[in-house]
């Protein structure tokens, strides 16, 4: 049984926040199936790019203000990450009470294969994408969520 392609309104096909929301949605799925042979989830591909690109040992806490995460959800990403021998954890020597989070051998190994399959997916993907409409994308993408970053603290203080 095949369902017919919902009709979307066009209040909704116009609006901006709708079509993140999608394309959102739909990036996120690509992400799953480009993880999928590694068990990685996108949030915790988040987590590894995260410490990857630290050159310090992180903290949790860091690491969710990195990913948007609440603490316990990031306690329960970083617990599967350990698990599955992708980060190590050690105290703090300086705050008893800081976990420090680093890469482990494992991620060492296969970063940059993990990194280059993401990209080659989305390659792929997007091949049919104009190059300078991308570029143009990326930078109004970062200029929006800039602007709605700076509008979070007005609204919170």
């Amino acid at each position: 049984m095949q369902f017919e392609k919902p009709q979307i309104p066009a209040e909704l096909q116009d609006s901006l926040g709708y079509n993140l929301y999608r394309v959102s949605l739909l990036f996120r799925r690509e992400l799953i199936r480009a993880l999928s042979e590694y068990g990685l989830t996108p949030e915790q591909w988040q987590v590894l790019v995260v410490l990857w690109s630290s050159d310090h040992p992180v903290s949790q806490s860091e690491l969710a203000a990195s990913v948007l995460k609440d603490k316990h959800t990031l306690s329960r990403i970083v617990s599967r990450l350990q698990r599955d021998g992708w980060i190590r954890k050690k105290i703090s020597g300086a705050d008893k009470r800081a976990v420090l989070i680093t890469p482990s051998a494992k991620l060492r190994k296969q970063y940059a294969e993990l990194s280059e399959r993401l990209k080659s997916h989305y390659r792929t993907l997007l091949r049919n994408f104009d190059p300078e409409a991308s570029t143009d994308l990326m930078h109004h993408l970062s200029q929006l969520r800039s602007l709605l970053e700076d509008t979070e603290q007005v609204v919170d203080e």
